[in-house]
């Protein structure tokens, strides 16, 4: 494949959802949570075309009683669909979910032209495994220290606190919802939040 002077120019952008399958998930949570990350996927194509230097790259862990890659290293180029999650069950392993970004970001070479990721977190309970433990492993990564990290709460069984940590002393970066049905707009608009900032850091070649 030969890339062009623009692509070879472009600044590399990782998006990462964490997306919590547990049990208390199922339903019209999932619905809703596949239908908001299916509209966000449609509107990262549409901010791509204001930002052209910036190469976006889509990732998603999914964590129940266990946390795996739910889709990896999807370059945001022609026409996307969102891989639903079909499945929920289990717990809520949000620290395991940290644990395996945290070994990616770990894996990855160093890369000048590399952008602080985008890491957007959506659950609707309380870790039922060691979230500080993932945490500090993923701020012993540069990525994950330099990250730009946004966490959604869903529900009443929510633990703000933990949320808090994820974000760090960025409380803006946190919504906490009654409403699975906000979920579309949350997404999209941390979306544009995100990429609005990348915009602000790229530096010319």
């Amino acid at each position: 494949m030969i890339l062009t002077k623009r692509q070879t120019e472009r600044r590399g952008l990782g998006v990462y959802f964490l997306c919590d399958c547990s049990g208390s998930m199922s339903g019209e949570r999932i619905a809703l949570l596949n239908l908001a990350l299916e509209k966000g996927f449609v509107r990262l194509q549409e901010l791509a075309g204001q930002y052209p230097d910036l190469g976006i790259h889509l990732n998603a862990i999914r964590f129940a009683s266990q946390a795996r890659w739910h889709l990896q290293n999807l370059a945001l180029e022609g026409p996307l669909v969102w891989p639903s999650i079909q499945d929920t069950g289990g717990l809520t392993c949000l620290g395991a979910a940290l644990l395996l970004l945290a070994e990616q970001f770990r894996q990855q070479p160093a890369a000048e032209r590399q952008l602080p990721p985008l890491i957007l977190v959506l659950t609707d309970g309380k870790a039922t495994d060691d979230v500080a433990a993932g945490l500090d492993r993923l701020l012993a990564t540069p990525p994950g220290r330099h990250a730009q990290r946004f966490s959604i709460g869903i529900g009443e069984e929510v633990d703000h606190d933990m949320l808090l940590e994820l974000v760090g002393q960025h409380r803006s970066r946190l919504t906490l919802t009654a409403s699975s049905m906000e979920l579309p707009e949350l997404v999209r608009g941390y979306l544009e939040t995100g990429l609005r900032q990348a915009g602000q850091l790229r530096q010319p070649a």
